[in-house]
């Protein structure tokens, strides 16, 4: 059973920024099935690498939309992304050092912080997108 499942109210309205939410969630997803399969080290490992790599990917989606479109809460949205990037390198850093690790504790972060960014700060996004004719 997944941890997070796609939900039609996190749709943005904007087709290359739900279709790299959906890549995010199948990743969060994966990760919480391997947990029942491997070790904490290196899902953790595995886990924080993929997610810090294609946020940054898909980060980069969205500021580059923010900046082009003019969107006013840009530095409160990058600040956001920010926040996600240091723990996902936190998270790299404490496998790193070889410290007691519990992929379980950040999947939950990572699906917590992904339906929360959706929902709060993503949708305002998508509605000034629309509003600029961008679906």
């Amino acid at each position: 059973m997944p941890i997070l499942s796609w939900q039609d109210s996190y749709s943005v309205g904007v087709a290359c920024i739900d279709a790299e939410h959906k890549q995010l969630i199948s990743m969060i997803n994966r990760a919480f099935d391997d947990s029942k399969k491997e070790t904490d080290l290196v899902i953790l490992e595995r886990l924080a690498a993929d997610m810090r790599m294609y946020a940054m990917v898909h980060f980069a989606t969205e500021e580059e939309l923010m900046k082009e479109h003019d969107f006013p809460h840009s530095e409160n949205h990058i600040k956001n992304h920010k926040m996600f990037l240091n723990k996902a390198l936190e998270a790299e850093q404490a496998v790193e050092k070889g410290e007691d690790t519990n992929p379980i504790e950040f999947v939950n972060f990572l699906a917590d912080w992904l339906s929360g960014h959706i929902l709060e700060v993503d949708k305002a996004l998508g509605t000034h997108l629309n509003a600029k004719g961008v679906f």
